[in-house]
């Protein structure tokens, strides 16, 4: 899709290592992998990426952020904090 192929063009250098598009290709919600590390103003990036999708498609996007301890939160087995948290930092 137009928003996954936007994403991966600005690629791991400038902090968004993945993009993939969720929910059995009927959703429209793309999932993107962000790197604060390789990019503090990650935000303002992915604002620019949802303007030039709106840009090219005629249509609204809503750019929701953030993230959640997710695994932990449900105990999953096999899974170790101490890595999921290295993650969060």
């Amino acid at each position: 899709t137009l928003a996954v192929e936007l994403c991966r063009k600005h690629g791991a250098r400038q902090g968004i290592p993945g993009a993939k598009l969720t929910g059995r290709n009927i959703g429209g919600t793309v999932a993107v992998l962000c790197d604060k590390r390789k990019n503090p103003d990650i935000e303002t990036l992915l604002q620019q990426i949802t303007c030039e999708y709106e840009k090219q498609t005629g249509k609204t996007a809503q750019l929701l952020t953030g993230s959640s301890p997710g695994a932990l939160e449900w105990n999953a087995s096999g899974v170790r904090e101490a890595n999921l948290q290295e993650l969060h930092s």
